[in-house]
């Protein structure tokens, strides 16, 4: 009885197995321009398409970026599907100011019924200037999908350019995600889990209303990635009863 109570446990959502979720995150795929370029799934296949528009500054095309699992401060429960670990494929998305303004749209195109993991990082503030909050949406011509903030995670590779490990703060009723007030530096990694987006033309939209405006600009760092789907309850609750079955007869 104790194999079945462990099944039954598992199909509920037991603790041993709610934490984690797999993650096929989509990467940047060669070629595009920031005014249209694809991500790809673990099949290399084309799973979303994306477009950066500055409304003020210059917008460089995004750029495929690695975050290794074992350089986590703090480590994240999502798993690469592939790696089975936490590595996170992000994009490195750069607008430099012009005339000192900065201000951009990024809208993906993401599959319909489909949930999703986001991550979002790299905002930065120090004495003189900061990135104001993004806002993030899951929407589509049908209306608008829940964005649940799962965790703030911190990222370093020991080296003194990139650690981003500075508080970040979420506002969950205006969708705003934003550098902490007293943070000196890159934010660490929000974590997001987005629900399925129904209807047509659904898209992720990261509104940044005024990006940070000193230098070569905003760079900050966002991750995409659908949700491998756990082993649906009823299976489980099949193979207890299978279980069952053969140490009864056993028996």
């Amino acid at each position: 009885m104790r194999t079945l109570a462990a099944i039954l446990c598992l199909a509920i959502g037991g603790p041993s197995h709610a934490a984690t979720i797999t993650v096929d995150w989509l990467v940047m795929q060669t070629g595009g321009t920031a005014a249209a370029f694809s991500l790809l799934n673990d099949a290399n296949a084309v799973a979303a398409s994306g477009s950066l528009m500055a409304i003020s500054g210059v917008a460089a095309k995004p750029s495929a970026q690695i975050f290794a699992a074992s350089n986590w401060i703090s480590q994240p429960v999502v798993l690469d599907s592939l790696s089975e670990d936490s590595t996170i494929s992000a994009l490195k998305v750069q607008v430099a100011p012009a005339l000192g303004l900065c201000n951009y749209l990024l809208d993906i195109g993401v599959p319909s019924h489909q949930a999703l993991v986001v991550v979002v990082g790299g905002l930065r503030r120090d004495s003189t200037s900061a990135t104001q909050g993004i806002v993030l949406e899951a929407v589509s011509d049908s209306g608008q999908s829940e964005v649940t903030l799962r965790s703030m995670n911190a990222w370093s590779n020991g080296s003194t350019t990139t650690i981003l490990d500075q508080s970040a703060l979420w506002d969950p009723l205006t969708q705003i995600l934003s550098a902490g007030t007293e943070a000196n530096g890159e934010s660490e990694f929000a974590f997001f889990e987005v629900g399925p987006i129904g209807g047509a033309n659904s898209r992720l939209r990261f509104s940044v209303p005024e990006g940070y405006n000193a230098g070569t600009g905003d760079a900050i760092f966002i991750g995409l990635g659908t949700v491998i789907p756990e082993p649906g309850g009823t299976v489980l609750l099949l193979l207890g009863g299978t279980v069952l079955l053969r140490r009864r007869r056993t028996a």
